[in-house]
């Protein structure tokens, strides 16, 4: 009883790793189909960012290439045009502002390059962050990948030592009944010898009447002997 309520518990116990190590594996693929899934949007992200940034990167060249020529005093013409726009609309003449019509041009060239930067920069901060996040959720996926890998490693490690002592308990039961079931036909053997012998060795024995006819009997033997060999002298 002790053996079998032993491989009971060691059924039980590897039935419970088994299924730990299953629920390990899904978890495992539905965490690698979804760590898929935030790659492919991360590819996808990265290069519309990197799109973006390069097409304001290529506007911001040619404007001050435009206006700045290699973008040396680029900054300081814009800057003029801009102090013009602003004498014209004090001003408030009209035929001010059409002589200076190419200042205003100037002062929305200084505007819209100011916009460009700041696109430019939020495009570039941007991409860091959507970087920074990628290589967080790689490194977590590796990690949680890893301790993993160690726990369905330790759980099959376990299986298969319970497995073998199952196989080990089983083999010496089937061990004990041999032996027990040789014995058992020694011990038969033994038995029915035994009742071969009974009737000799518990025979009863013979009443004092009994053994005084036999002596009697066996007095009379030798006397008749006797008279025999007198007769024969004679």
């Amino acid at each position: 009883f002790d053996f079998v309520r032993k491989v009971a518990t060691l059924q039980e116990e590897t039935q419970v790793l088994s299924k730990e190590i299953a629920d390990i594996a899904k978890s495992q693929s539905e965490m690698g189909n979804i760590r898929d899934q935030e790659h492919a949007a991360f590819v996808q992200a990265k290069k519309e960012l990197e799109e973006g940034l390069a097409g304001v990167q290529t506007a911001l060249s040619v404007l001050r290439d435009y206006f700045g020529g290699d973008g040396s005093d680029g900054s300081s013409m814009i800057q003029e045009d801009m102090a013009a726009s602003m004498a014209q609309l004090s001003a408030g003449g009209a035929q001010q502002r059409a002589s200076d019509a190419g200042a205003g041009v100037g002062g929305g060239a200084a505007v819209i390059l100011d916009m460009l930067e700041i696109v430019e920069s939020d495009f570039a901060k941007s991409l860091t962050e959507l970087q920074t996040i990628e290589n967080t959720e790689a490194s977590e996926f590796k990690k949680l990948t890893q301790d993993n890998k160690v726990g369905s490693a330790s759980r099959k490690a376990e299986v298969d030592g319970k497995n073998g002592e199952i196989a080990r308990l089983r083999k010496s039961a089937a061990e004990l009944t041999a032996d027990r079931s040789q014995s058992q036909q020694e011990l038969d053997a033994i038995n029915e010898y035994f009742e071969q012998l009974k009737p000799q060795c518990l025979k009863k024995p013979d009443s004092y009447q009994d053994r005084m006819k036999e002596r009697q009997a066996e007095l009379e033997g030798l006397q008749q002997a006797l008279d025999a060999l007198g007769d024969e002298t004679s």
